[in-house]
């Protein structure tokens, strides 16, 4: 029989250590059998080469299909459960473990998401592989900007080949300017700097402007120094976009507090000159930051006609008051394939007609870069929805331009369809696509929107798709309550607003919609349809197809008994 020592001796003290040090044993065995096991399995015959280039498959910082940065929600989550399943695989075995931690190309992306102390691990274990930090306030990262020291992150700016900090808040204490100010040394491999912050702010003196191989730079309400120009020379990306927020907020570097908007924006020398820095630019997007159209006064007429080559460019994307986009494009000089995109999305816009001969010229100078290399637009996307205008032009299959402005309905906004139509070099068997809402189509005369169309610019237009609301732009009349009338009855000839296209060939309908429509309607849309297939054929301009674009409201027996009609013509899908 077997008694137990009394409690609190010391032969039960040293009872205890004895079970203490044999489970301590047991642990240590069973630790070296898993070990040995693990030596066992097929994986572990593997070179660690091999094994660190299958890690590569599955290691956030290798993956390709994972957003860091400024992602939607469903993907940020795919994102963060993507560097746990890594953080996982880490931790199978002490092998795996010691592989995956040694190769500093494995952890080259700091997701600064998994918190402070998993950002020191990840910068640490990057050793100097270059690296990619992102910075990001989030839902669950918003303590993030309280503990995490700038300085931690500013000390790795040697090795950093991008930095994308997207910031709405910093934690009490912390500042843009705090953060910035860890970035005054040299960052010799910094490729992508990417700033967005929910305040108006500048980049203080000195903070990264030193970037020799800077290639594109992101700034959402951050604003750089336009006096030191070395770090824009080798840009190939510049995205500069100051939203017209209220400045002044808690992120705001001191002494910009009651600094008007125009004060902290970029005068037109200012831009110009950053720009002439640029010589490998090939996509400029200035947003809702672009200086006041310079007057004409005595004093500024060389600024007015000064020119910035960009020999490179792809795409330039101006967004603002139109007369600012279109008086700033008209400093830059850039080759006919460049894709022009002008957005105007001013409160003044919606008020001043004197926009559209400014669009005007700006348009034409880019379409006479097309027409001296006989380039010719093969599809034509025009959308008019109350209230804006959008235009975009097709050559070779890339978009040249783009317009979206406000249209006001006066005698200028008028004319003003017809001139940018007057001025397309279309060429053969070129597309255009349409899109009208009811409210905006129906102002127009049926003689004067075909007079918009009935130019020789357009008459080599095959193909013609109709979207919208409404089937105006093909026949006003089918918007009109008209009797029903028999079947050879024919509306007016100045109601077809599209027979005055002579090479057309293929009407495609995406908008036909027959929720709602009773019997008697429908059959008024069928015979308004043919209407208009037969008096092109009266007219000696027959079409090939009229296509219709399948929707589950329109019967079946509708589309059948077009197709009755003209059975070799009328095609739905």
């Amino acid at each position: 029989m077997c008694l137990r020592p009394p409690i609190g001796s010391d032969a039960a003290a040293r009872e205890v250590q004895r079970l203490t040090d044999e489970n301590k044993d047991l642990a240590a065995r069973m630790l070296a059998n898993n070990t040995r096991l693990n030596a066992l399995a097929p994986i572990s015959y593997l070179p660690p080469e091999l094994l660190v280039l299958i890690f590569t498959l599955i290691s956030p910082s290798r993956r390709s299909d994972l957003k860091h940065f400024r992602a939607h929600p469903y993907e940020a989550s795919r994102t963060h459960q993507a560097w746990v399943d890594w953080i996982h695989v880490t931790h199978v075995c002490g092998h795996w473990r010691r592989v995956a931690v040694g190769d500093p190309s494995l952890w080259t992306v700091i997701y600064c998401e998994l918190g402070p102390e998993w950002t020191e691990l990840l910068l640490s274990r990057s050793k100097s592989s270059p690296i990619d930090i992102v910075l990001e306030q989030g839902t669950h990262t918003e303590a993030l900007f309280d503990q995490t020291e700038p300085a931690s992150i500013a000390v790795h700016g040697q090795h950093a080949k991008t930095i994308s900090i997207d910031a709405n808040v910093f934690g009490a204490g912390s500042s843009f300017e705090a953060l910035a100010d860890q970035f005054d040394d040299t960052m010799p491999i910094l490729e992508k700097l990417e700033l967005r912050l929910a305040a108006v702010t500048c980049i203080p003196d000195g903070c990264f402007c030193d970037v020799p191989v800077l290639k594109e730079l992101v700034l959402q309400n951050v604003i750089p120094s336009w006096t030191d120009l070395l770090s824009f020379s080798n840009l190939v990306t510049f995205i500069f976009h100051v939203p017209d927020l209220i400045l002044g907020s808690r992120l705001t570097v001191p002494g910009t507090l009651h600094r008007s908007r125009s004060e902290m924006l970029p005068t037109v020398a200012q831009l110009l000159d950053a720009l002439e820095t640029m010589r490998s630019l090939e996509h400029l997007s200035i947003h809702d930051a672009l200086p006041e159209a310079l007057p004409a006064m005595v004093g500024v007429q060389d600024q007015q006609n000064r020119v910035v080559s960009l020999p490179r460019l792809s795409v330039v994307s101006l967004s603002g008051p139109m007369l600012d986009c279109t008086s700033f494009a008209g400093h830059l000089d850039f080759p006919c394939t460049t894709f022009l995109n002008l957005i105007g999305n001013s409160n003044d816009d919606f008020h001043n007609d004197e926009i559209y001969p400014c669009i005007c010229r700006t348009l034409e100078k880019h379409l006479a870069r097309q027409q001296s290399l006989s380039r010719k637009i093969n599809q034509i996307n025009f959308d008019m929805s109350r209230p804006a205008v959008e235009l975009s032009l097709t050559i070779a299959s890339q978009y040249i331009f783009r317009l979206n402005v406000p249209f006001l309905q006066t005698a200028e906004g008028r004319a003003f369809l017809h001139t940018v139509f007057a001025l397309l070099p279309v060429g053969d068997n070129a597309r255009l696509s349409i899109a009208l809402e009811r409210e905006v189509a129906t102002k127009f005369e049926p003689a004067e929107f075909e007079a918009i169309f009935d130019q020789p610019s357009l008459a080599t237009i095959s193909s013609v798709v109709i979207g919208g609301d409404t089937l105006h732009p093909l026949s006003p009349a089918l918007t009109c309550n008209m009797p029903r009338n028999d079947p050879n009855f024919r509306p007016p000839e100045k109601l077809r607003a599209f027979n005055v296209l002579p090479g057309l060939q293929d009407v495609v309908l995406t908008n036909i919609d027959c929720v709602g429509m009773m019997q008697d309607n429908l059959e008024l849309l069928r015979d308004e349809i043919l209407n208009v297939i037969r008096s092109r054929e009266d007219g000696g301009w027959p079409l090939r197809r009229l296509g219709i674009a399948y929707n589950p409201t329109i019967p079946l027996e509708w589309l059948q008994s077009l197709k009755a009609t003209f059975p070799e013509l009328v095609i739905w899908k």
